[in-house]
């Protein structure tokens, strides 16, 4: 189930949008084995603290029961709202329309089949074909040409040309997996090298998990961006053994971004666990 969530002041859009006639294709769905809802956030005007009170009763209702997770906006929401949220769910504007005939009702359909397109596209090429390369972390996997790629994707419904951005996954995916060649995992460990030489490998043990408490300085966002890459589920009690070189009992140190964007020095730990969110604990052996 995908929930499209619509973001607008605009009363009369929000009364269309409401209305019982399904405003998705419901082809592009089967054919997919996939269902949809919508979702109505109001506001009043586009004060900045009017915009945030907004955005922080996205509570977990909202996309934690969800495959995916759609937010079409106001134009001038659209900067914001990718910036803050961008990597996780799939954004669009509303675009410019009139109230003539039926032509908003008309403009709503056609905006979310061509946001559904981009979704969709975006599974099939990124999220099935290339999982655990797409759900590194943003802040803490160095490498600029695998950031500019989700830079891309976080404005993923302006990607006017599809093949040259899998063009550029594959290159880079070539470039910077790599398996681990020592003790029992040999061959086996499949690990993405940043260019600090940081070995992320995508662990099956489950024992972290993120935190969410406020009193630690998280927000939504840092549950969100655990949970969902460029519109998709992840699966979020999964997450990225980091470790230094591939030589045995090397140590790691340095500076770490956490997910609300706090920042702190690591001193020779064994290795880190590190979840897509950039949540992450340091480890000693």
């Amino acid at each position: 189930m995908i929930n499209i969530i619509f973001i607008t002041k605009d009363i009369k859009l929000r009364q269309e949008i409401e209305k019982p006639q399904p405003l998705f294709p419901e082809n592009i769905l089967s054919s997919r084995n996939e269902k949809a809802i919508t979702t109505v956030f109001h506001y009043n005007n586009t004060k900045t603290e009017d915009i945030d009170s907004i955005l922080s009763k996205l509570s977990s209702e909202y996309y934690a029961p969800y495959n995916g997770v759609i937010i079409i906006c106001d134009n001038s929401l659209y900067d914001k709202l990718v910036f803050s949220y961008g990597l996780s769910f799939l954004v669009n504007t509303l675009g410019n329309y009139s109230y003539n005939d039926n032509s908003i009702r008309h403009h709503l359909q056609n905006k979310i089949t061509f946001t559904l397109n981009a979704y969709f596209r975006i599974k099939t090429v990124f999220i099935d074909n290339n999982s655990e390369l797409m759900r590194l972390p943003y802040k803490n996997f160095t490498c600029p040409e695998l950031i500019g790629v989700f830079d891309q994707l976080r404005n993923g419904v302006m990607i006017n040309d599809w093949r040259r951005v899998e063009k550029e996954i594959k290159s880079i995916k070539e470039k910077i997996r790599k398996p681990l060649n020592r003790g029992k995992r040999k061959g086996k460990e499949i690990n993405f090298v940043d260019n600090k030489d940081y070995w992320f490998s995508l662990g099956d043990e489950i024992h972290l998990k993120h935190e969410t408490s406020q009193d630690k300085g998280h927000s939504n966002i840092c549950d969100i961006s655990a949970r969902f890459r460029f519109g998709h589920k992840i699966d979020h009690d999964k997450h990225f053994n980091v470790k230094y070189t591939e030589r045995k009992d090397s140590k790691i140190s340095g500076e770490f971004v956490n997910c609300h964007g706090e920042g702190r020095y690591i001193s020779k730990a064994s290795h880190i666990n590190m979840h897509s969110s950039d949540y992450y604990v340091e480890k000693y052996k």
